[in-house]
């Protein structure tokens, strides 16, 4: 049996029983279903705010749409039988649509059960992993969703623990120093989350180093502050560093190495912390991170599958055709936009490598999430870090095929020359330069 059983749910095979009640194991297995939450542990007030958005139900009514396109056409033809040459002609047309859309579903279906496999494979057992890969590939999109949970079963784990110590909580100062310390963590974590203001409150053991929101719910900031151990940290704290090197750059590693290697080195042992972080390169990761991480993926790229190519080209038609956009055509075109970008699943293309220690390259691998992510982030975050942002746009065209001696002077500045010589090339170029000097001075003199 899975140790993780009462966190994670049922095992893997139950492959039938999960498809039969989806609904139901998707709420327990993302821990998705406030009201089982308000009545277990009284956290009323944390999750209030709970409400399932719109765009979630946009795959199960396409899903109901495709069949009823199944189903209908042959009702039809079984309904209006005749011997008529007409009837064969509909009867001709109408028949692939089924088996198309029976395909279809089978495929739906397929992505389906592939997405919650994927959420059966997320535990809180690995301490620190790292995603590389090029802008574009997932890393940061599909981090923030499997840390979500993560987080979710942290908190879980807090509040089954708050429950059986609640009844302790004035003997707690009592007990034994290794009881004690532990127990005060747990309650001190939980009342952190629980007992903030109304209009202050933020999502549970989810801590980012981007802004990202869960339901509307803001996600705690995660600092240089904390990973250097000036700030501290609670219990069960899921912590994720998008682009780590520029929140943990070289320089800062060589004047603070002990402090933050520690938090390397011993998440578990602080406050069984959990730490993913998304880098363009692994060698930009801090060398002491990538000797103790646990899972280190190299994102290749990221699919759009399933795919409603039927309600893209009517959007495209519709909009193309349209001469004036009222603002009541601007509201439709944005709505259906949502509706097709909504629909589908996200396929993601990554291996392995291992970490420092253990230097392993698997083969590519695969892995499905749904097309709308249980967390909400700006994949333009760092937008406003782009130092000419504010500067009026110049128009500045080619004139010829050719450059001119003009432009190829603006092409290669003397600064970046400078730039590109190192100090011994720069020192030879002067050297150079006296000689020529020396020489025409020379020459000058002669004639």
């Amino acid at each position: 049996m899975n140790k993780n059983f009462l966190l994670i749910g049922r095992p893997k095979e139950w492959a039938v029983w999960k498809l039969f009640y989806w609904k139901w194991w998707t709420e327990r297995n993302q821990r998705r279903n406030p009201q089982n939450l308000r009545l277990t542990y009284s956290i009323t007030p944390l999750f209030a705010t709970f409400k399932p958005t719109w765009y979630k139900y946009i795959g199960r009514t396409y899903r109901l749409w495709n069949f009823v396109l199944t189903l209908a056409p042959l009702l039809v033809v079984l309904t209006y039988y005749t011997s008529s040459i007409w009837w064969w002609l509909i009867t001709a047309v109408l028949i692939p649509l089924p088996f198309i859309n029976f395909v279809y579903l089978l495929f739906d279906i397929a992505y389906k059960i592939r997405v919650q496999a994927h959420i059966d494979s997320i535990s809180a057992d690995k301490a620190v992993e790292t995603r590389a890969g090029v802008p574009g590939a997932g890393k940061t999109s599909s981090l923030l969703f499997d840390e979500k949970i993560v987080a979710d079963i942290m908190w879980d784990k807090i509040c089954q623990a708050y429950k059986l110590f609640e009844p302790y909580l004035t003997e707690i100062p009592f007990w034994p120093q290794k009881q004690r310390e532990d127990a005060e963590e747990i309650v001190e974590a939980y009342k952190f989350y629980h007992d903030q203001p109304e209009d202050a409150k933020t999502y549970p053991c989810l801590w980012t180093s981007v802004p990202a929101f869960v339901d509307g719910i803001p996600c705690n900031r995660l600092t240089a502050d904390h990973l250097m151990q000036r700030e501290r940290l609670p219990y069960g704290a899921v912590q994720v560093l998008d682009e780590v090197s520029l929140i943990l750059p070289q320089e800062l590693f060589r004047d603070k190495p002990y402090e933050i290697v520690e938090m390397m080195k011993f998440p578990r042992h602080f406050g069984d912390f959990h730490m993913g972080t998304t880098e363009q390169s692994k060698d930009s990761v801090l060398v002491y991170m990538r000797r103790v991480t646990a899972q280190n993926r190299y994102m290749i790229k990221q699919e759009w599958v399933m795919q409603p190519k039927v309600l893209q080209w009517i959007y495209d038609r519709q909009l193309n055709r349209c001469e004036k956009v009222t603002e009541f055509k601007a509201g439709y075109f944005r709505t259906m936009q949502k509706i097709i970008n909504h629909i589908g699943y996200r396929k993601y293309y990554y291996f392995d490598s291992g970490n420092e220690e253990q230097q392993v390259k698997s083969k590519t691998k695969t892995f499905v999430l749904p097309p709308y992510l249980n967390v909400e982030y700006d994949s333009r975050a760092f937008k406003n870090a782009y130092r000419c942002k504010n500067e009026p746009l110049k128009q500045n065209s080619w004139e010829h095929l050719r450059l001119s001696k003009s432009e190829i002077n603006q092409i290669f500045t003397d600064e970046l020359k400078q730039r590109a010589m190192s100090k011994q090339q720069k020192k030879n170029q002067e050297e150079k330069q006296k000689v020529y000097k020396k020489v025409s001075e020379d020459e000058e003199n002669n004639n």
